[in-house]
């Protein structure tokens, strides 16, 4: 299964959430762009962490290849 991944605390549940569905087998994308933590330097920080469990696509990347 291929999980997608938006919404708050980047640092906070959507990581918690990316690296538990990754522990239990599933495919994960993260959208970098459709996140968001309280400091942006955070956010980036989060974001490139979470590349060892994870694909990092913006939303306009997901849209572009569900439209193909």
């Amino acid at each position: 299964s291929h999980l997608i991944y938006g919404g708050i605390v980047t640092n906070g549940g959507v990581a918690s959430t990316v690296r538990d569905a990754h522990v239990h087998g599933y495919h994960n994308t993260v959208l970098s762009d459709g996140c968001a933590a309280f400091d942006a330097r955070v956010h980036d920080f989060s974001i490139e962490s979470l590349r060892t469990v994870s694909e990092i696509r913006t939303c306009e990347e997901i849209l572009n290849s569900l439209e193909g």
